[in-house]
């Protein structure tokens, strides 16, 4: 075994692989294509996420199909996004006479090859001229174009639809030239090249995907056999941070022989793995960031929502992040998730919540651009319409028409909902026209998307409604007012000074309160004694009566006893009847 300081890093980043050796997996890719092209299929396309190793693939067409058929030549068309019909197929016609010669052991000079002025003048001179002479010289075998990052040349749709493009002439090349192939590679999904597939009449694709999990730990291991001891939990963490994409399992694998070159440390752990991150984010940042300016605005705010959600200890559903800062929901949000799934970007198996697919994309994405700064630029959308409407407010305000201006503020929010820097102007207006409801709605959502500039604002909303209410006499609501800002700034003088007064005008207001609940209090007691001293009296002329009552009915019994039981003088009772003494 060599000494570690003369060992070679046999990990590749920056450039496509061509060496057989260092090339793993799509066995089932090349299957695919030695097919079609068998089955004399005469454009086949191939699409894959950047950096996914579509120009590697390409690298290998010479190593993993047969010669005897065909001969291959790759041209890359970055570069010529904005290039002339007769500059791209000058270029193409330099490759093909290069690689033809190459294959066939011929000097090049023999192919006769057109300048771009006569290209200019007449681009037939390619498909009428010039390739027979090419096919002359390749005898029994047909020319195969491996036309990579085809879709530069396609970011604008409408250049498709242009009879002068590149586009149009190859589609009339395929009908013209029976020994001629096509297999196009393009940077974005199937989806996104509806207008490149209907001209081609939607011919046979394949996905450039992620390795399959046994091609990405022969790709770990193999590379570095025999020097690199991988532990199987080290392997995994790779697994983990790669997902099984060929770059970031180089880039994962390239820092890690570093180290161990290093620190002369030849066995891998989980916890050497985790600790190269940094720098493997370092490593491939130049990578991400041209990857990361090809999505739309709403496709990186969705990004780096999913990204920032899937940071905690759970993952929470990134729309419900958004708006805790402030983001209102869009249908070109929720579109912007569905393509950044179909680039295989995020996973969303779970029906509610998504995760970044890739952890290593996922951690550049906190690291280099956070959710609070991503967001802002939502500002850019339909700006020029804005702008027009933004300079009639100003025109508005300046001749006292404040309603108006609010109502063209409005308009700006239908058109944009988040157009962050209008919220806290048109809270402003709200203000001045005491509506304090919607100025502090408003100034709440501009305090949730930046809390460092408009923090003072929404504190000065909060206490001018706070001075409303006193003035209303309304204690207790504005005391809710003045607790709000104190929470935000628990230090603010003028804050606490309106709590006091206001909690001095609330006690006021108690004692007065129980003053009039104890003179309440006081009348109703006298009332109780005057209604007991009425039933009191009531019942004593009631008992009285009563007695008077009784007096005389015995008085009346006595007299009608004494009536009753009495007899004239010599007279005496005999059986209840009066009779004479004489007997």
């Amino acid at each position: 075994m060599n000494s570690s300081t003369a060992r070679k890093n046999p990990y590749i980043i920056g450039r496509p692989i061509y060496e057989t050796e260092k090339f793993f997996g799509r066995e089932s890719l090349f299957e695919f294509i030695k097919d079609n092209l068998n089955n004399n299929i005469k454009i086949l396309l191939l699409h894959g996420q950047r950096r996914i190793g579509t120009s590697s693939v390409l690298k290998q067409f010479y190593h993993k199909l047969a010669q005897d058929k065909f001969v291959f030549v790759t041209f890359d068309l970055q570069g010529y996004s904005q290039s002339h019909l007769s500059d791209i197929l000058h270029n193409l016609a330099q490759e093909i006479t290069e690689k033809v010669s190459e294959n066939l052991n011929l000097n090049s000079a023999i192919i006769p090859l057109p300048s771009e002025e006569e290209l200019n003048k007449n681009p037939e001179i390619f498909s009428a001229n010039f390739l027979p002479n090419v096919y002359h010289k390749l005898g029994d075998k047909n020319l195969v174009l491996l036309l990579d990052e085809f879709d530069v040349v396609s970011s604008d749709d409408s250049i498709i639809n242009q009879g002068s493009s590149f586009f149009i002439y190859l589609q009339s090349l395929l009908k013209q030239q029976e020994k001629l192939f096509i297999i196009p590679v393009v940077g974005r999904t199937k989806n996104d090249l509806q207008n490149l597939l209907d001209l081609f009449k939607c011919p046979p694709s394949q996905e450039v995907s992620l390795l399959d999990e046994i091609s990405a730990k022969r790709l770990i291991t193999k590379p570095a056999q025999g020097m690199l001891e991988y532990e199987e939990d080290a392997i995994e963490a790779i697994l983990e941070l790669s997902s099984g994409h060929p770059y970031f399992i180089q880039a994962n694998c390239f820092n890690i022989f570093l180290q161990a070159k290093i620190e002369d440390k030849w066995k891998v752990t989980r916890s050497d793995v985790e600790g190269i991150v940094d720098k493997t984010i370092e490593s491939v940042t130049s990578g991400l960031a041209w990857f990361w300016d090809g999505l739309s605005i709403d496709e990186k705010v969705v990004f780096s929502a999913v990204a920032e959600a899937q940071k905690k200890s759970f993952i929470e559903d990134w729309l419900t992040l958004l708006k805790k800062y402030g983001v209102i929901q869009t249908e070109e949000l929720i579109q912007a998730k569905k393509q950044l799934v179909d680039k295989d970007y995020l996973d969303d198996s779970d029906d509610i919540k998504c995760r970044v697919k890739i952890e290593l994309v996922r951690l550049w994405i906190i690291e280099s651009h956070p959710l609070q700064k991503t967001i802002r630029e939502l500002e850019e959308l339909r700006k020029q319409e804005i702008n027009i409407i933004n300079e009639e407010a100003i025109k508005l305000y300046d001749n006292g028409k404040i309603q108006d201006t609010i109502d063209c503020y409005e308009n700006i929010l239908k058109l944009n909902p988040n157009h962050f820097s209008t919220l806290p102007i048109l809270a402003d207006r709200y203000l001045e026209i005491d509506n304090f409801d919607n100025a502090l709605k408003v100034y709440q959502r501009a305090y949730q998307i930046d809390y460092i500039r408009n923090k003072e604002g929404f504190l000065l909303a909060l206490e001018a409604y706070g001075n409303n209410l006193i003035k209303q006499r309304e204690f207790i609501k504005a005391k809710v007012q003045f607790e709000e800002v104190l929470k935000i700034e628990p230090d603010r003088e003028s804050a606490k000074y309106k709590l006091r007064e206001i909690e001095a005008e609330i006690e006021q207001q108690q004692k007065l309160d129980r003053k009039a609940q104890l003179s309440q209090a006081q009348i109703y007691q006298q009332k109780l004694e005057i209604e007991s001293l009425n039933r009191k009296n009531h019942i004593s002329q009631r008992v009285i009566l009563g007695i008077i009552v009784v007096i005389i009915s015995l008085v009346g019994i006595i007299l009608l006893y004494r009536f009753s039981n009495s007899c004239d003088k010599g007279q005496q009772k005999v059986n209840g009847a009066c009779v004479d003494n004489r007997n």
